[in-house]
């Protein structure tokens, strides 16, 4: 979902609720591998267990994207 997602008003629209009811559902059991590898560092993010920059760091370790020619250059994570 993007900022064009967002939509004033009390009721949800058609497109969100098609997104809701009908696509989402499709998506979840091959999303599910993803989610559950993140679950514990979103986890402890969303907890405030763990700060912006670790819980970022932590997903692109994860990822393969980390590299220590990022080690002292946290700020550009920012």
């Amino acid at each position: 979902m993007g900022y064009h997602d967002v939509r004033v008003g009390d009721e949800p629209d058609k497109r969100l609720l098609k997104f809701l009811c009908e696509d989402l559902p499709d998506l979840k059991e091959e999303a599910k591998p993803e989610f559950l590898r993140f679950k514990d560092v979103h986890a402890a993010y969303g907890s405030g267990k763990m700060p912006y920059k670790e819980w970022l760091r932590e997903i692109m370790v994860r990822s393969g994207i980390w590299s220590e020619g990022f080690e002292g250059e946290d700020d550009r994570l920012m």
